[in-house]
């Protein structure tokens, strides 16, 4: 007979401005959109899939079965690479990106960007419960998450970006894009106004074809951790008698990743990035969620990181966006920002 020491996945999460942890483990994962925790991993029409909370766990069985599945992922994964991105590496990657860009810039005549993600190896003595709680505390108004599984390994982070919120009555999402530090003075410059109405626009046809009548609200700076970004806020009312979990799961496909974590044209980006970007995203830049009897909340896997096997250190993740002018050492500076979110909670 089955028991709860044989439980291969756990999760925790935290909704922005609440105040309970809610966590479960369960002996397996489910296929689709259903009650419980659920992610996707990064790529298009990505699969999702659901972690039951079945059972209860303490924050001792949190830290052996993250152990347990870090090591198991890293096994079945032989092209994970634990280790920092060189600077000199990545400024050579936004190179290539900006004369891609160049490229088809030319011969379309159209805008274009490319997500550049790195990645940086950290040390992390804190157990996966204690960081979640860190991250809680620090970070009020982000989606603080924590899951693991035997085929993902265990990711954690604090998401500042909604995907979709879906009720019996309304759907709502944001569209989230451009970066500088909180606080900066004066307006924002339009590299990042054309990077946030490209996003917002790919929004609203997603849910188009989604059979949806969305509205987007004025756009307003929002703040997350140590940056800011442009957001609009888009919603549409769910149509009639449509069931919560199928329609939710469309959307939630047809979103992820939106050209904020892909780039635009997003097909064209995403074969670019398949092709040349040195570590794996896996989970990075996917969707997390928890979804209710009566609500789905689903986020994107941002301002996160990977445990490695060591259980000492913490792959994370951060990325930009890239266009025809970008400027590789500011670039670089960008995903620095971004990375003190995770980085001032291991220490």
């Amino acid at each position: 007979m089955l028991s709860k020491e044989d439980c291969t996945s756990f999760f925790a999460i935290r909704l922005p401005d609440a105040t309970e942890i809610i966590r479960g483990a369960s002996l397996h994962v489910a296929d689709g959109l259903s009650e419980g925790f659920f992610f996707s991993p990064f790529g298009l029409d990505a699969p999702v899939s659901t972690i039951p909370a079945g059972y209860g766990f303490t924050d001792r069985e949190a830290a052996e079965w993250s152990l347990r599945n870090s090591t198991a992922f890293a096994h079945s994964e032989r092209d994970l690479i634990p280790a920092s991105t060189p600077r000199e590496r990545h400024l050579q990657y936004v190179g290539e990106i900006v004369n891609e860009i160049g490229r088809w810039e030319k011969a379309s005549g159209e805008y274009g960007k490319i997500i550049a993600a790195k990645t940086v190896s950290e040390e992390c003595r804190r157990q996966p419960m204690e960081l979640f709680r860190t991250l809680a505390g620090r970070f009020p108004d982000a989606c603080v998450f924590l899951f693991s599984t035997p085929a993902t390994g265990t990711w954690i982070g604090a998401s500042p970006e909604l995907l979709l919120h879906a009720g019996r009555e309304r759907l709502a999402t944001m569209s989230l894009a451009g970066t500088r530090l909180r606080g900066s003075a004066g307006e924002w410059d339009a590299k990042n106004i054309r990077e946030q109405e490209i996003v917002t626009r790919f929004i609203l046809s997603c849910m188009d074809e989604s059979g949806l009548e969305a509205t987007a609200a004025p756009r307003v700076t929002l703040g997350a951790g140590r940056v800011e970004h442009l957001c609009t806020r888009i919603s549409a009312p769910m149509p009639h008698d449509a069931p919560l979990m199928p329609t939710a799961e469309t959307v939630i496909r047809r979103l992820s990743p939106t050209p904020a974590l892909s780039g635009y044209p997003r097909k064209e980006a995403m074969e670019f990035i398949t092709r040349h970007e040195a570590t794996p995203r896996y989970c990075y830049g996917g969707t997390i969620g928890f979804a209710a009897p009566d609500e789905v909340n689903a986020y994107v896997n941002l301002r996160s990181g990977l445990m490695l096997p060591q259980m000492s250190r913490l792959l994370l993740y951060a990325g930009g966006g890239i266009g025809s002018a970008s400027v590789g050492a500011d670039e670089w500076t960008e995903t620095e920002n971004k990375l003190s979110t995770m980085r001032s909670a291991l220490r």
